[in-house]
């Protein structure tokens, strides 16, 4: 048997898991996780070796400490911050809230964005021009050229909705240059190229662009935003339940890497659990 505890007992064993549940609560949702990346491309040039990449996603109009972002990403030595979407979490307001960090970023190192998906139902036109009184580079299916010496490296960005096999060739140039491409959600890979109603060029031809990335940066899940011990996420943004695959972290896909950033902020229930935000900070390597 159990022995009887007192009520003092009780009382301190009440107090410790309160306080322990406050702790884990603060951390999972108010410690942000800073969370290094170094990803190897076998055709990167040297002189982008080492090339280093902040990603910030899914910030939702939450406010970060200025401070420590500019800390975290100068101390990382970026080359280049990169914003993948979901800058709102229900209108056009919730940048009011951003325009601090927004202006320091590209204090830090240019800066470039795409659009998600509550920025393209928000009204993506006003944020996009938030982004770029900034002096944040808005990238619309469409690339651009990042050039060291004679080498180059290219960043290109495709805006949500995935619509066009058009739109995705725009932003996909071929070229023998390495190439990161930035969208806000892993659906790319998943919902487009099995919906039915293409045609089966199309969608062969939706695959073979989506093969020329060697890295594609996203956002979007929230890493489930809420998992379960033993199990995982119960469900990320894509309406899936407990999903086994494009949840969070570093995958091969098609012909290159994807990256999904877990994110800064919420959708939904505003709470996280086992899914802490993050910062991500990606390292280009080239192949010994």
């Amino acid at each position: 048997m159990l022995p009887k505890l007192s009520r003092f007992a009780r009382m301190a064993i009440a107090a410790l898991l309160l306080f322990g549940a406050i702790a884990i609560f603060i951390r999972e949702n108010w410690v942000i996780e800073v969370v290094n990346v170094d990803i190897t491309i076998d055709i990167l040039p040297p002189e982008f070796d080492g090339f280093t990449i902040g990603q910030l996603t899914d910030l939702h109009g939450r406010k970060l400490n200025c401070n420590w972002v500019r800390k975290q990403l100068s101390g990382a030595g970026v080359d280049i911050i990169t914003l993948t979407g979901d800058y709102v979490r229900r209108d056009v307001h919730d940048m009011e809230g951003l325009e601090p960090l927004l202006a320091l970023l590209p204090e830090i190192a240019p800066t470039y964005a795409v659009n998600g998906n509550h920025d393209w139902a928000a009204g993506w036109d006003k944020i996009a021009a938030i982004l770029q009184k900034h002096g944040i580079r808005v990238l619309e299916d469409e690339y651009v050229t990042l050039q060291r010496g004679d080498a180059q490296l290219l960043l290109s960005g495709v805006s949500y909705p995935y619509s066009s096999t058009a739109d995705l060739a725009a932003a996909l140039p071929s070229s023998q240059w390495p190439l990161v491409l930035l969208t806000h959600s892993p659906q790319i890979f998943a919902d487009y190229p099995s919906n039915m109603l293409m045609g089966w060029q199309e969608r062969e031809l939706w695959g073979e662009l989506l093969a020329r990335p060697n890295l594609t940066l996203v956002g979007h899940t929230h890493g489930g935003q809420i998992k379960l011990p033993f199990i995982g996420a119960v469900t990320t943004a894509s309406g899936e339940l407990f999903p086994r695959r494009h949840v969070q972290g570093l995958s091969r896909e098609a012909g290159g890497w994807l990256y999904i950033s877990r994110g800064l902020g919420y959708t939904g229930i505003p709470l996280r659990f086992l899914s802490r935000p993050e910062l991500t900070i990606v390292t280009l390597r080239k192949a010994k």
